[in-house]
């Protein structure tokens, strides 16, 4: 089994939110919710992320720009957004999902995900890794 369908394997048949898979071994799991698991492994850990596949239960595009920034070559997601569908194809990383979704919904489901929505301003990896990190803050979770 390679590293993508492991990773699609732990996510759909295990506990986890965020599986990372690199030559073979499981690098990174994750139970937590939201944006937090990947932002951990990339900005917090400093785990070396470069070639490695990624399943997530729910892949926006902040999501998808923090995957893409670290090297990742291929992503799946349970949900995954059109906006981070866009921001993939657009670096041309392999990817699937289970299901297709127009936006990341807010927990409450009564609008946008807010970390969705602090995406949809940028491109840039840098100005979203402050407003990531400025969000996590904000919310107790760093």
């Amino acid at each position: 089994m390679g590293d993508f369908d492991l990773a699609k394997d732990l996510i759909t048949n295990g506990d986890y939110v965020c599986v990372v898979v690199k030559n073979d071994e499981i690098i990174y799991t994750s139970k937590a919710r939201g944006i937090f698991p990947l932002y951990e492994a990339k900005e917090i850990l400093k785990i070396d992320l470069n070639g490695a596949s990624l399943a997530d239960r729910i892949v926006g595009k902040a999501a998808a720009m923090i995957a893409v920034e670290s090297g990742i070559t291929s992503i799946h997601g349970q949900v995954m957004s059109e906006n981070a569908i866009k921001y993939i194809q657009s670096h041309e990383i392999g990817y699937s999902y289970d299901k297709w979704t127009e936006y990341i919904k807010n927990r409450e489901r009564t609008g946008m995900c807010p970390v969705e929505t602090r995406a949809m301003t940028t491109d840039d990896y840098e100005e979203l890794e402050i407003k990531v990190r400025d969000f996590l803050k904000s919310t107790g979770v760093i």
